[in-house]
């Protein structure tokens, strides 16, 4: 997965320098990075950052697995720019999906009464975020830009305990579907390139910065659902209303 994190990463590096060498570069072209109202969308690899399966109940189990780490992710935006020289600001709003982490164990066998249980558990969220936008281009049409603020994330756990052999009240009781919401900081940093009056593509590093949850065992309680932090790297484009 990380080789593919690093294809994405070197597929938009090389569009966009492509485009870049391709589109000649003069200063009747400057305009064609107009501010105004926007919208699009991006796709790419993202991360959600939970916690793994604990070794001592990957020790004491049967089998266990995980599916975790970069998937196929996606968001799609709105927003507005200001300005009319190199540098621009503006706002933006949108909304993000990306993929569950699923963990499971069989078997497990509980050292202290002998009860066997098999477990599964995921970790399901989206996020809506508001964010304040600088671009500055260097040259005619390529530009860097930093996107900062707030990210609404609605995070489910969804555990589940098949209890196979022991005392199914005892252990495992902290184990119940749980929703949490937070406000979370979220950054973006990334390059594009604007290659016509309307059109512009880019490639962007997301980062939210939540909290990791508590490891799920036996004998503990808290808060499993703590909203975790997400990464994400991505391809975008985006069509401006000129």
């Amino acid at each position: 997965m990380n080789n593919l994190f690093k294809l994405i990463v070197g597929i938009g590096i090389l569009c966009i320098g492509t485009i870049s060498f391709a589109s000649p570069l003069t200063t009747t072209d400057y305009p064609s990075a107009l501010s105004g109202l926007y919208m699009g969308i991006q796709g790419g690899m993202a991360s959600l950052d939970t916690r793994g399966i604990p070794t001592e109940i990957k020790a004491a189990s049967k089998d266990t697995s995980q599916d975790e780490g970069f998937g196929l992710s996606g968001r799609a935006f709105v927003g507005y720019l200001w300005g009319h020289n190199a540098l621009r600001y503006g706002a933006e709003i949108g909304g993000m999906m990306y993929p569950a982490n699923k963990y499971e164990v069989r078997e497990y066998v509980d050292p202290d009464d002998m009860e066997v249980t098999n477990l599964n558990w995921q970790y399901e969220s989206y996020l809506l975020d508001l964010l304040a936008v600088g671009k500055a281009y260097v040259g005619s049409r390529v530009n860097f830009f930093v996107k900062a603020g707030l990210a609404f994330v609605d995070q489910e756990f969804k555990p589940r305990a098949e209890v196979v052999s022991g005392d199914e009240e005892e252990d495992f009781e902290e184990l119940k579907d749980k929703t949490e919401n937070e406000i979370i900081p979220e950054v973006q940093v990334g390059m594009g390139f604007t290659f016509s009056q309307n059109w512009d593509v880019n490639i962007a590093y997301l980062q939210t910065f939540g909290s990791k949850p508590k490891p799920v065992t036996s004998n503990s309680s808290g808060i499993f659902n703590r909203v975790a932090s997400v990464q994400a790297v991505m391809l975008g484009v985006a069509y401006h209303f000129v």
